[in-house]
């Protein structure tokens, strides 16, 4: 994750990278819902800026649960 903090932003701003590698199109479009769902949750919290999250493999067990607890250690306070 790669993170510029930006108060002129107005706002949180998050880009996904998906690469090929990870699985099939239907696999990375799971993917970026599933992360673009846990950041809405997660936006009022943060600081204003944009955000850049890459996934380099497909989680284990791609679940909200722990996509959700993943993300959470990434996002800065």
């Amino acid at each position: 994750m790669r993170v510029v903090r930006d108060e002129a932003a107005n706002g949180v701003h998050v880009a996904f990278s998906t690469p090929k590698r990870i699985g099939t199109a239907v696999v990375r479009n799971r993917v970026r819902r599933q992360l673009r769902e846990v950041m809405r949750t997660h936006a009022p919290h943060l600081p204003s800026g944009w955000y850049l999250i890459g996934v380099d493999h497909l989680p284990v067990d791609n679940s909200w649960g722990q996509l959700n607890a993943t993300l959470r250690t990434l996002l800065p306070s």
